[in-house]
């Protein structure tokens, strides 16, 4: 079957989008793809030159691929959710691994990025949760730590000495430039971890992942922390967060189930959307008081939080920003909110809102028959 996929039926396997002078091999009918192939390097006498979007996703029985010399770019999500592939074969002319591209290949163990590669894509090999080790090229310019989220058995990233703009040590891939964490390579069993000081930067999804994760501590020299840089640690309790962030960006502790309290520093401004979702066990917060908007799905879930101050130069409160946070009972809506989301708060079923005459909170409530108090007639 191998053989007769190199010399034979590509127009029948693959939906090939033909230019002037090059073939983009564009969309794999994947109920037929299957085993190892190999890919022509030519198709109709035209060079293939681009492995297309969304090419052989889904292909779940295909377990090797050689991609052939002359191609360039394999493009989003190309190879995604090939559960099966255990191995690739590069091009030496490849420059371009696009976004999702070997998304979810469960059973990818090892890869080798050949030189000339410039640029790997957000969530490029995200969710190949048996990778072990990979090996960036001097070429490489661009990458960012969701390349790898979900890869917590990555612990060997090779990089030339001399990159000049990446480098492994610590157990950490970082950018030389602005010392930011792109992604840790520590052990998947690691209870705790410290991060060195001058650290400016925690990239989207650098810890993500990491099952066994209890405590990490953040110096205070750390001004940013990208999206889902903590999501899914389920057992994480004990973090401090350092008084330079100016955010708390999207689903930065999505789905970490133990933490039980968190100070947010008062230098936050924005809380994006599913910050803490799924946080269940999270019982204390202590919101800033320059804090001006809260996320759609920001807290929802959060079931043990009982009480909460909102601080009174909050703005927007997003859609389901508190959905099913069952434990609270009253909560004060400063003045200062001048938008709620659709169903900020769902399936609080016990909750009665304490409202000023004549807000916004107040015709919100009145509106969607949410359970209030004026609290200036008391």
């Amino acid at each position: 079957m191998c053989e007769s996929y190199r010399m034979l039926f590509w127009n029948d396997l693959l939906e090939l989008h033909e230019y002037d002078s090059f073939i983009v091999a564009a969309r794999a009918f994947f109920l037929v793809v299957s085993g190892s192939i190999v890919i022509p390097p030519v198709i109709n006498g035209k060079p293939v030159t681009e492995i297309g979007e969304s090419a052989f996703q889904n292909c779940t029985e295909l377990t090797h691929i050689t991609i052939p010399e002359g191609v360039k770019v394999i493009g989003d999500s190309a190879f995604s959710h090939c559960s099966s592939l255990t191995s690739i074969s590069l091009p030496s002319t490849l420059e371009k691994i696009d976004n999702w591209a070997f998304y979810d290949c469960k059973r990818l163990k090892s890869v080798n990025i050949p030189e000339n590669v410039e640029w790997i894509g957000d969530n490029a090999f995200a969710g190949c949760e048996s990778l072990t080790r990979i090996r960036l090229p001097y070429s490489l310019d661009y990458i960012r730590g969701s390349a790898f989220n979900g890869c917590t058995q990555l612990t060997q990233i090779t990089i030339p000495e001399n990159h000049p703009f990446f480098e492994v040590s610590n157990r950490l891939f970082t950018w030389k430039c602005g010392s930011c964490i792109i992604r840790t390579l520590m052990d998947p069993e690691t209870r705790s971890f410290v991060i060195p000081e001058g650290t400016i930067a925690i990239d989207d999804s650098a810890f993500a992942g990491y099952k066994q994760l209890q405590s990490i501590r953040i110096p205070r020299s750390v001004q940013r922390i990208g999206p889902a840089a903590f999501a899914d640690c389920p057992k994480l309790k004990n973090i401090i967060l350092p008084p330079g962030i100016s955010e708390i960006n999207s689903q930065t502790f999505f789905g970490d189930e133990s933490l039980k309290k968190i100070i947010i520093p008062d230098s936050v401004s924005d809380i994006y959307e599913e910050a803490f979702c799924g946080c269940q066990d999270l019982a204390e917060i202590k919101l800033p008081e320059n804090l001006k908007s809260i996320g759609d799905k920001a807290f929802a879930d959060c079931c043990e939080l009982k009480k909460l101050h909102l601080p009174e130069k909050l703005y927007d409160i997003g859609d389901y920003a508190f959905a099913n946070c069952s434990g609270l009972k009253t909560l004060r809506i400063p003045e200062s909110v001048g938008y709620i989301g659709d169903d900020a708060f769902l399936y609080c079923d016990d909750l009665t809102l304490l409202v000023t005459r004549g807000s916004y909170a107040e015709e919100y409530c009145g509106i969607f028959e949410v359970p209030m108090r004026i609290v200036d007639e008391e």
